[in-house]
């Protein structure tokens, strides 16, 4: 899968234990008003891998809106049961194919790191796969498709919406600059650690671990989104997960973009998972901004 892949050390552990701070964090939850039916498609990649995406359908005719939600690496199974909308859309997502792992030796560290490598390419090919089932189907619109990413799920909505020319993107708790992010958690990780090691070594293997799965980097795609398209960046004014740096990074890139933007910047501090009672305003705000831009 990666041409320039080595072994990674010691260091990479740890890096693995922070990453779950952030990947199991935040979920971007999702349920309408209008009736709906539960439907469920298979999805077949490109390398035999199967994934089952979960549906929930407006009884009432189509074509509908469509909402893809993604966020941290837990909680998928309830993905679906928090948006709410006076307007009938589907709504769509898939739990992402990885599996968390339980407490790795040293010598699986480079197997556990390619597994979640693995875990990227395949999330990304799903997202595909469901839009492009998604948009032959006839109770679809496909001019009006957005797609939401919370924490870990930003990535994962900011390039799939560039990448796939998707109408609308909402990023909630986003972030460019991956290595910054990586290195802020392995940081947090080593609380106990020297300072010599929570500094330089964490921006090191932050860096070192972006460059080894070959990760690519939102703000990049961001700014390159265009005039037909529409985005919303929603953020917390106390996020110590994500760095005020790595926030702005994505927001920068995403004004320096031809597509209309908009931020909205909340009191509190990171997504606590799909309970937390934050979610329901953010939600709010997000289909207001969905209607108003009539993606809804």
């Amino acid at each position: 899968m990666r041409s320039h892949r080595r072994q990674m050390g010691h260091c990479a552990a740890a890096l693995l234990a922070a990453m779950q701070m952030l990947v199991c964090s935040a979920a971007a939850t999702a349920s309408d008003v209008a009736p709906t039916r539960a439907e469920t498609i298979m999805l077949e990649l490109a390398d035999g891998h199967r994934i089952h995406a979960d549906l929930r359908v407006p009884v009432s005719p189509g074509p509908h809106p469509v909402v893809l939600l993604y966020g941290g690496f837990e909680g998928t199974n309830h993905i679906l049961s928090v948006i709410r909308s006076q307007r009938p859309a589907i709504l769509a997502s898939f739990p992402y194919p990885y599996e968390r792992p339980g407490k790795v030796r040293w010598w699986q560290i480079k197997s556990v790191v390619d597994d979640f490598g693995v875990a990227v390419d395949r999330t990304f090919a799903g997202i595909e796969a469901l839009t492009i089932a998604l948009r032959q189907r006839p109770d679809v619109d496909p001019n009006r498709i957005t797609i939401v990413g919370a924490s870990a799920g930003a990535p994962f909505a900011t390039i799939s919406a560039q990448r796939l020319k998707l109408q609308g993107l909402v990023v909630v708790q986003g972030f460019g600059d991956m290595p910054g992010v990586f290195a802020r958690l392995l940081h947090d990780a080593w609380r106990d650690g020297p300072d010599w090691l929570r500094g330089p070594v964490s921006q090191l293997v932050g860096h070192a671990f972006v460059w080894y799965l070959d990760l690519p980097e939102p703000s990049e795609y961001a700014e390159r989104l265009t005039a037909h398209q529409r985005a919303l960046m929603v953020t917390a004014t106390e996020d110590h997960r994500i760095p005020e740096e790595s926030t702005e990074a994505l927001w920068q890139a995403l004004q320096r973009s031809a597509a209309k933007t908009q931020r909205q910047d909340l009191a509190g501090g990171h997504l606590r998972g799909i309970g937390d009672p934050a979610i329901a305003d953010i939600m709010r705000r997000a289909t207001g901004w969905m209607q108003a831009q009539g993606l809804l």
